[in-house]
């Protein structure tokens, strides 16, 4: 049986990595989390796309700045504490101006080694990109074509296990009026 978590992150990807790497270091009761990913490891859209293989941000080796908070600002293939995770930066890892997309799959596996044990990738399956996949025949709450039929329905059906889903009143805002 699954035990409920405080988080649930959807993606290994950089934005999930890096904030499971924040919640881990956070030391509060956020820090017991779970990060689903659909494929087998992290990092694997990179392995894909882009189609050049060539990233199209670039590698900043070279700041004009002496500053290491202008240094970090500026490396935007980098997550925030790689040194603490032990991993070295994507600025370490090639010189290339424009890195081959690999340097980031690797980057990536690194950073999440320290958070193997929140990563699931078999709490899920896909159909693939853009598809839902069947679940049963019976199911009145979703159509093979459309999806759920209900955002409730939608919820309760995408909602990885493990994980609660806290509805509630609809409260309002100035956006509202």
């Amino acid at each position: 049986m699954r035990t409920p978590r405080a988080v649930c992150i959807v993606g290994a990807g950089p934005a999930g990595l890096q904030l499971g790497h924040l919640l881990l270091r956070d030391g509060s009761a956020l820090a017991d989390y779970v990060i689903f990913e659909r494929s087998g490891s992290a990092g694997s859209f990179f392995e894909r796309f882009p189609v050049h293989r060539s990233l199209i941000s670039l590698n900043k080796r070279h700041a004009r700045s002496r500053s290491e908070e202008f240094r970090m600002r500026h490396d935007w293939n980098s997550l925030l504490g790689s040194d603490a995770a032990g991993v070295r930066p994507v600025t370490e890892r090639s010189d290339e101006l424009y890195p081959h997309a690999n340097v980031l799959v690797e980057y990536l596996r690194e950073y999440a080694a320290e958070q193997s044990e929140h990563i699931s990738t078999t709490a899920w399956r896909f159909g693939g990109y853009g598809r839902w996949p069947a679940r049963g025949a019976s199911s009145s709450a979703w159509s093979a074509a459309a999806g759920p039929r209900s955002p409730r329905a939608a919820a309760a059906w995408w909602w990885p296990r493990g994980c609660r889903l806290r509805t509630g009143p609809r409260t309002s805002s100035a956006r509202d009026s």
